[in-house]
């Protein structure tokens, strides 16, 4: 295969199933009283291992900005060793300009190229949409690309939002609609887009 002897690009590393938030649309039923994670060795035993298999490591969870020294030693080992590296987060830690600065650009220095951050309805009872924004202007400062991830129910327009509070700056903005798994089970049948098709987007949560 051109890319990845499997056919596929990209490893997603679940750091933690620990988030400090619970969102009512979560896949991974994430949460502050999850308490499965992986031990730093193990996380990069799995980076080591798959050196040749694949070009591009992903860490998420989870949140995985709640152990950031994990994170710190599974980014610089991952870019020893050649990957693209990314991480996927909610962007909880990003409450001030100069705190996220600090933040991504010493695991820029560890070797980072994207950030992915999830914004949408869901996580504003826990998180503001300034979080987001901070992560997306520091990430334009200093050179780091950023992606976000917006999870919208059927008929909902806040992908357009999300696209409008960060047209200054350089992010991509992915909008896919709901699955219903995990808590998203939960919810009623009317919040999702229903086809009798697979769905024939691609899903960004590790890439």
């Amino acid at each position: 295969m051109p890319n990845g002897i499997f056919g596929y690009t990209a490893l997603g590393v679940s750091l933690t199933m620990a988030c400090p938030l619970k969102c009512e649309h979560c896949i991974t039923e994430s949460s502050p009283t999850a308490s499965a994670e992986m031990t730093t060795e193990e996380a990069l035993r799995y980076v080591q291992d798959a050196e040749g298999a694949i070009d591009h490591i992903s860490f998420t969870g989870g949140e995985p900005f709640l152990k950031p020294w994990r994170l710190q030693a599974c980014v610089s080992e991952a870019a020893k060793l050649g990957y693209t590296v990314s991480v996927m987060t909610s962007g909880y830690w990003a409450k001030t300009k100069e705190g996220t600065r600090e933040i991504l650009t010493d695991l820029k220095q560890r070797g980072l190229k994207f950030v992915g951050v999830s914004l949408d309805r869901y996580h504003l009872a826990y998180v503001k949409e300034d979080n987001c924004i901070h992560i997306a202007e520091v990430c334009d400062e200093i050179g780091l690309h950023v992606a976000v991830r917006t999870i919208v129910a059927k008929s909902d327009d806040y992908g357009k939002h999300v696209r409008d509070i960060l047209s200054h700056t350089k992010a991509q903005i992915n909008v896919n609609y709901m699955v219903r798994l995990g808590r998203a089970s939960g919810l009623t049948q009317i919040s999702f887009n229903s086809s009798m098709e697979p769905p024939k987007e691609t899903c960004e949560t590790v890439t």
